[in-house]
């Protein structure tokens, strides 16, 4: 893989498109999913859809197209804000945000501190609350991370001797 997604942690999962969840809140248009593991079983947590960055962060710029997408998403943790991007090949976006937590929550904000629709609870399923680090985050802490979604379409071919 890219040796810079090796210091962080990796989560794959099946992203079902599901229409019900479309819809608009405080004029920010979201795009529904049910969220799966790659055996198609419900992943527990509380949050079915992405906003316009972050289907660009997954997609890129073009909308998606089809109905289920198997996707990489790899949280590399960085120490401060200023921290140098990881190095990738251009194609492959990755993108500062941080995780803060609220007491018995925590959600992801974007730099500019405007928070976005991933709170994350205790009882979400521990292998996400793991992947995202939030047992390591105090009652009050921060921590800044890149992330990095790669589509199925977008993974590295590996070859196959022959």
């Amino acid at each position: 893989m890219y040796e810079s997604l090796a210091t962080g942690r990796k989560i794959v999962l099946l992203l079902r498109r599901n229409q019900r969840k479309d819809g608009t809140e405080d004029g920010i248009e979201y795009t529904g999913f049910d969220i799966c593991w790659e055996d198609g079983r419900p992943v527990d947590v509380r949050f079915a859809r992405f906003c316009r960055s972050g289907i660009r962060l997954i997609f890129g710029r073009q909308r998606p197209e089809g109905d289920s997408f198997l996707v990489q998403f790899h949280l590399v943790p960085q120490p401060d804000p200023l921290a140098p991007r990881l190095a990738l090949p251009r194609h492959i976006r990755p993108r500062r945000l941080y995780l803060e937590r609220q007491g018995v929550s925590a959600r992801m904000y974007l730099p500019s501190g405007e928070p976005t629709g991933f709170v994350f609870y205790p009882d979400d399923d521990h292998r996400v609350l793991e992947w995202v680090g939030f047992p390591r985050l105090e009652r009050t802490g921060q921590q800044w991370f890149d992330l990095v979604a790669l589509r199925e379409s977008r993974l590295p071919v590996r070859s196959v001797a022959t």
